[in-house]
C-alpha cells in the first residue's frame, strides 16, 4: 500500500478506536497485538510491523475490534499479501518482541531450566568473589595497623611546618581576595531531570531573564503542537522525519507545553541545553517546561 493509503487507514482506525472509548492498552488486551504495533498502524507506519503477512493480519484484527469492515478497509491492499485465516486469540509475545500466532502460551520445563541456570551461575560467582575479598582483607589488616603506628610519628614531626605554611597561604589568599573586583555572575540555562505523570513529563528550567531559543527535533514523522501559559499556539503542524523546528519564546512566558503525536525519537533543547527526555513508547506525549524567574 502507498504511504498516503497507509495514513488514511491508520486515521480511520484511530478515529474508530477513540469513538469506542478504547485506549491502546485496551486494544492490546482485546486483540493480543503489542501496543507498539497498534500505534504504528494508527500512524500509517506499516514498516514497523514484522512483515507483509502481519500488515494485513494485524490491520484486520484491529478493524474487527473497533467494528470496521476489514474487507472494505483493505480493498486496495496489494494482491501479493495473502488473506490470513490465522486466529490471533492464542497469540503471545516472545522475548524478541514479535507477536507470534497459534503458539501455546505454556512454557516448557526446558525453557524454565534455561531461564534459571544463568541466575544460579551468577549467584555462585558473587559468593566466590565475596569469599576472596574477605581473605584478602584478613591478610592485609595486620600490616595496616603497623603502618599506622609508624606513620603517626612522621605526622607529629611535620605538623608544625604544615601549620606555618597554612597560615602564610591563608593570609596571601585573603589579600588577593581583597584586591579582586567583584565579577558579574552569568546565569546559565539549566533543565531539571523532570517528573512524569501519565503522558506528561514536567521540567523546571532556569535561564537568564530574556528570550529563549527552543529547538525541537524528531526522528520520525509526527504532529507537533506548542502552546504557552497564556494559551497562545506557537506551533501546530506536521513535522516530517529527521526535521527540526526552532521557536523563540518570550521572556515573560512562564510555562511552555510541547505535544508530540509520535513521541519516539523526539529531542528538545533550550538555549542549546538538552532536556532529559525519557524513553517513550509510540504514543502521544506532553512535555511541560516551567521557567523560573531570574534576576539576570
Amino acid at each position: 500500500m502507498s504511504e498516503q493509503r497507509n495514513i488514511e487507514i491508520g486515521e480511520k482506525l484511530r478515529a474508530a478506536r477513540q469513538a469506542k472509548g478504547f485506549t491502546l492498552d485496551d486494544l492490546q488486551q482485546k486483540t493480543k497485538i503489542q501496543k507498539r504495533y497498534l500505534n504504528a498502524i494508527e500512524n500509517g507506519d506499516f514498516k514497523q510491523l514484522p512483515g507483509d503477512f502481519y500488515v494485513r493480519a494485524f490491520t484486520k484484527q484491529f478493524a474487527m475490534a473497533v467494528d470496521i469492515n476489514p474487507d472494505e478497509l483493505l480493498a486496495n491492499a496489494p494482491e501479493k499479501v495473502i488473506e490470513p485465516t490465522t486466529d490471533l486469540s492464542n497469540s503471545r509475545t516472545d522475548a524478541d518482541n514479535v507477536t507470534r500466532t497459534g503458539i501455546d502460551n505454556e512454557v516448557t520445563s526446558t525453557d524454565k531450566l534455561q531461564a534459571i541456570v544463568p541466575k544460579v551461575i551468577i549467584g555462585i560467582l558473587v559468593i566466590v568473589v565475596l569469599v576472596v575479598v574477605w581473605f584478602i582483607a584478613q591478610s592485609v589488616s595486620p600490616n595496616t595497623s603497623s603502618q599506622k603506628s609508624a606513620n603517626s610519628s612522621n605526622v607529629s614531626v611535620s605538623s608544625n611546618k604544615v601549620t606555618k605554611k597554612a597560615k602564610v597561604t591563608k593570609s596571601t589568599a585573603t589579600k588577593k581576595k581583597e584586591n579582586q573586583s567583584p565579577k558579574t555572575k552569568t546565569v546559565k540555562t539549566t533543565i531539571g531531570t523532570g517528573t512524569t505523570s501519565g503522558t506528561t513529563t514536567s521540567f523546571t528550567v532556569t535561564t537568564a531573564n530574556k528570550a529563549r531559543k527552543v529547538k525541537i527535533s524528531s526522528k520520525y514523522r509526527t504532529w507537533l503542537t506548542v502552546t504557552n501559559n497564556a494559551g497562545s499556539t506557537l506551533a501546530s503542524e506536521m513535522m516530517q522525519a529527521n526535521s527540526t523546528k526552532t521557536i523563540t519564546v518570550a521572556k515573560d512566558v512562564t510555562t511552555l507545553t510541547i505535544r508530540s503525536g509520535y513521541a519516539l525519537g523526539t529531542t528538545i533543547t533550550i538555549n542549546k541545553v538538552a532536556a532529559n527526555i525519557p524513553t517513550s513508547t509510540l504514543t502521544t506525549r506532553n512535555y511541560q517546561f516551567n521557567f523560573e524567574k531570574s534576576a539576570k
